[in-house]
């Protein structure tokens, strides 16, 4: 992977009621990340470049993939998550690493409503809501499925 062109330089804390702050449960993010991936399941992690980042800093993004685990997939492929710290949003690494970890095949996603940066992101990489909705109950949100065909 190229490495990102910015350097990421801090972590700001999650103000209460916001979604990033439900991330903060340690435990529960250990536990979803520590989980065998299984058959088929994938995981790239951006690495930031700068030698001297602080052990906080070292990781610029990621991206996970796999099979749908939706029964009604709309394709068999499914971009489980992407992630870009916000010090390298801008700088190109959410595509590349949508690129790495889907490429051009037909793929699908979940995305919460109303994230409209992260809406305007997949509509520019081929992206579109097919109907389908859920909602979220760790973080009390409604989501949309974009599909890309």
């Amino acid at each position: 992977m190229v490495p990102p062109p910015l350097l990421a330089r801090g972590v700001r804390r999650p103000r209460p009621g916001r979604p990033a702050a439900r991330a903060d449960d340690i435990g529960r993010r250990i536990e979803r990340w520590s989980t065998p991936l299984g058959p088929g399941r994938t995981r790239w992690i951006a690495l930031n470049p700068d030698p001297d980042a602080p052990i906080e800093d070292r990781v610029a993004g990621f991206a996970g993939i796999g099979p749908g685990r939706d029964e009604d997939s709309p394709v068999p492929f499914e971009l489980e998550a992407i992630y870009t710290r916000r010090a390298f949003w801008k700088t190109g690494l959410g595509g590349r690493l949508l690129d790495v970890a889907v490429g051009k095949q037909a793929a699908y996603l979940w995305v919460f409503e109303g994230n409209e940066r992260a809406l305007e992101f997949y509509r520019r990489h081929g992206f579109v809501p097919d109907g389908a909705t859920h909602h979220d109950d760790y973080f009390d949100l409604g989501e949309i499925r974009l599909v890309r065909r």
